[in-house]
C-alpha cells in the first residue's frame, strides 16, 4: 500500500521509511527522506492514527499528495545548516528513531560536512528528539552529547540567539542563521521583526509576532561550533515550519 510519494517534477525522490509508535500521543509516525542524497536531502515527517495510513503533515496534508509544487508536503525536521561557526552539514536523512528505556527520544541519521563543490563522505549524526505540546517531533539544532532533561529557568533564556528556519524550498538548500534576542520584559526582536516570547514553564516557550505564533521546546546541549555548553530551542510555528534557536 502506498503511504507517501512525490509529484514526477521532483524526480520522486523520496525514501529511508521509518515509521515508530508514540504512546503518548497514540499517532503513527512516518519518517521519510526527500531530495538527493548529494545535496538537498532533507527529512519529513507525517502522523496517523493506524500504521497503514493514511500520514498526514501539521496542515493536514496527505504525503501521497502529488499536487505539491512548492515542496511543502511533510513536516521538515531537519535538513542541510550552517551556524555562523564551525563547521556546517548537509544532506541528512534516512534516519532511524530511538525510544530509550527511559522514555528519551533520539533522531539517528547519516549527513556530511557541507560542501557543494566535492559531496563529502557521510557520517552518522544522533539528535535528542522533542515533542511539540501538539504532538509533533522536533529535533535539538545540536548534536547529542549526553545532557540530561531538565527545567531550565526563564534567567537563562534571556539573551542574543542564532535562529534558523527550516522553510521549505525548490530545491532545498543549507539554512543559515539569522540574529535574535530575547529580553528580560519579554520582547523578541530578530533583525527587523518586533514580537514578544512568554516562558510557559521549564522546558517550553512561545513567540509570536505578525501572525505568526512558534512554539518551542527547551533544552540544554552542547555547543560544538564554539566548544561550551549552550541552550536550545528547537518547535515549529502554526503553519508547520520548523524553527531552530541555539543561545551564544
Amino acid at each position: 500500500k502506498c503511504i507517501a510519494r512525490r509529484p514526477k517534477w521532483t524526480d520522486c525522490a523520496i525514501e529511508g521509511p521509518y515509521i515508530k509508535y508514540n504512546p503518548d500521543t497514540k499517532y503513527y509516525y512516518l519518517w521519510v527522506s526527500y531530495g538527493s542524497l548529494k545535496n538537498d536531502y532533507n527529512i519529513r515527517v507525517g502522523r496517523s492514527k493506524s500504521v497503514s495510513g493514511p500520514y498526514y503533515d501539521p496542515n493536514g496534508r496527505d504525503l501521497t499528495d502529488i499536487d505539491d509544487f512548492r515542496n511543502e508536503v511533510g513536516f521538515m525536521i531537519a535538513g542541510g545548516y550552517q551556524f555562523s561557526q564551525g563547521q556546517g552539514y548537509m544532506g541528512p536523512g534516512h534516519n532511524s528513531v530511538l525510544h530509550d528505556f527511559d522514555g528519551q527520544w533520539y533522531l539517528v541519521c547519516h549527513i556530511r560536512e557541507h560542501d557543494f563543490r566535492k559531496p563529502q563522505i557521510s557520517t552518522m549524526h544522533s539528535y535528542k528528539m522533542l515533542w511539540t505540546p501538539d504532538g509533533w517531533p522536533v529535533i535539538s539544532p545540536q548534536v547529542y552529547a549526553g545532557e540530561k532533561p531538565q527545567a531550565i529557568p526563564r534567567e537563562l533564556l534571556i539573551g542574543d540567539y542564532e535562529r534558523i528556519k527550516l522553510v521549505p524550498a525548490v530545491p532545498q538548500g543549507v539554512s543559515s542563521p539569522v540574529p535574535a534576542t530575547l529580553f528580560e520584559d519579554g520582547r523578541f526582536l530578530c533583525c527587523s521583526v518586533k514580537g514578544r516570547w512568554e516562558y510557559i514553564n521549564g522546558d517550553t516557550i512561545t513567540i509570536s509576532f505578525s501572525n505568526i505564533v512558534e512554539t518551542y521546546k527547551v533544552t540544554p546541549a552542547w555547543d560544538w561550533q564554539a566548544n561550551e555548553p549552550t541552550i536550545v530551542i528547537t518547535g515549529k510555528d502554526q503553519h508547520g515550519v520548523a524553527v531552530w534557536g541555539k543561545r551564544i
